[in-house]
């Protein structure tokens, strides 16, 4: 509280530190010996309990949080919103669920076996003053176990509409969460089969996608990949689960986390902000890891999540993102290039694969980090892009984009997903006037393959207006 140096406390919440005595508590309690000896006014305030994953547990220690709390700026404020899960190991016909192999190991979830979950609580916590506020995903009577709780403590969780005139536009800047997409998309891989034949065979069971290395190692892969398996660490001791619904079944094979990307798939008239995961096919001796589903996240305009799955065709042979990888390093030029930065005492680091499906197909992305020997700070030096067969890597997203459609009239890659094009008729028309403009803007700029892009887009678009219209 020196107003010298501009630091006064205007927040309203905080314990007050009051007379002598109270300020010796406070001391002992902290082992902090200024507020006794420097002049601090009964009127000043101690903040305590400063992290937004420990607050919110004091609050409500039946509830378990998500692994990673986010910020939100909201009106020149900054807001914490974490999610919060009802658990229950006793609902009734329903399976039960340990999921250590797929949770962030931050998570609240984990060493917790449970047969239902629901991320039934959005908390915000402002960053200031502390205050929280907690709010309910869903309506009242969607989940029994907060509505029960709610009425143990009354006025702790408020109805999911006061979360827009509490904070307003807040809303705009929700995200899936991300332990929940885990659970779900373990789970979706066992019963997306609607067969009974199906869901006995375990050829048909999906798994969250294997992690590609973040790492440079001495090794570059360049074997035929049209035969290679992924190659994966041994089980820690402990923590394999024998149940093929709950966890990856190469045990103990590090699972690619859930990505936010924002981005625009097939059929949409615009860019989106999801959660994105991967599923691939379980594999057994002698068969390949193949991608089979992504499954797309995010939060609906009324503040509920919602999600939706592109699978791809059966007869298709899309890669996971580790082979994808794999298939990365295998070019000549990425492998000069590894080589090359790691020999001058620096670090190559990669970031996350991404898998994104598009109009053309699915393309891969994956940026490359150098960190100096002598740093702790990363350089992005190049992208990496593979399209189909074809592997660009290159010193930013656009160039290694535009190399790895240079000439292929934006067909690069072959495999597709089965979503279709949506939206009204006069959504769909205007949204195939936007292609056709930026086909002519790409045609100008001499860029063939984003001009024939454009075109199957608008070309797609006004074929859905016409089915549309009847």
């Amino acid at each position: 509280n020196d107003d010298r140096i501009g630091s006064v406390y205007k927040g309203g919440r905080g314990v007050s530190v009051g007379g002598f005595w109270k300020r010796v508590a406070f001391a002992v309690r902290f082992g902090d010996r200024n507020l006794l000896l420097r002049s601090v006014p009964a009127t000043g305030k101690v903040l305590y309990v400063r992290n937004v994953g420990d607050r919110a547990a004091k609050l409500a220690p039946f509830l378990r949080f998500g692994a990673d709390p986010y910020p939100v700026v909201l009106r020149n404020r900054v807001v914490w919103v974490l999610d919060g899960y009802t658990v229950s190991s006793n609902y009734p016909y329903a399976q039960s669920f340990d999921a250590s192999a797929v949770l962030d190991p931050r998570s609240g979830l984990i060493g917790h076996q449970f047969n239902y979950v629901r991320a039934a609580v959005r908390v915000v916590i402002d960053a200031y003053d502390g205050g929280v506020a907690m709010y309910r995903t869903a309506p009242t009577g969607t989940d029994p176990l907060i509505d029960a709780w709610a009425r143990v403590y009354p006025g702790l969780i408020r109805p999911a509409a006061d979360l827009a005139r509490d904070r307003p536009g807040l809303g705009d800047h929700l995200r899936y969460p991300e332990d929940l997409l885990r659970l779900q998309a373990s789970a979706l891989g066992r019963y997306h089969v609607t067969k009974g034949a199906d869901f006995v065979d375990l050829a048909n069971d999906w798994t969250p996608s294997i992690a590609a290395p973040n790492t440079s190692t001495a090794a570059n892969p360049s074997a035929d990949l049209s035969t290679a398996s992924v190659t994966t660490p041994a089980p820690a001791s402990g923590t394999r689960v024998d149940d093929r619904a709950q966890v990856d079944p190469d045990a103990g094979s590090l699972v690619a986390a859930p990505l936010y990307l924002r981005h625009r798939y097939p059929g949409e008239l615009r860019p989106s902000f999801v959660l994105q995961q991967t599923l691939e096919l379980r594999r057994t001796t002698g068969q390949r890891r193949l991608l089979r589903a992504i499954v797309i996240a995010d939060v609906s305009v009324t503040g509920e999540g919602r999600l939706r799955i592109l699978r791809v065709p059966a007869a298709e042979e899309a890669l996971g993102p580790a082979r994808a990888f794999d298939r990365m390093r295998a070019n000549p030029r990425v492998s000069t290039i590894e080589t090359q930065l790691g020999q001058v005492g620096s670090k190559v680091n990669f970031g996350d694969v991404q898998v994104l499906p598009t109009d053309a197909g699915i393309v891969y992305q994956r940026p490359l980090f150098l960190r100096p020997e002598s740093s702790d700070l990363e350089e992005l030096k190049y992208v990496l892009v593979l399209a189909g067969n074809r592997v660009t890597i290159e010193p930013t997203v656009v160039e290694a984009f535009r190399a790895a459609f240079a000439g292929t009239g934006g067909t690069a890659t072959p495999t597709k997903t089965t979503t279709p094009a949506g939206g009204t008729v006069k959504e769909l028309l205007a949204a195939a006037a936007t292609s056709l403009t930026d086909a002519d803007a790409a045609l100008a700029a001499g860029d063939l393959g984003a001009y024939q892009q454009h075109v199957e887009d608008a070309r797609r678009q006004i074929d859905a207006a016409r089915k549309a219209s009847g």
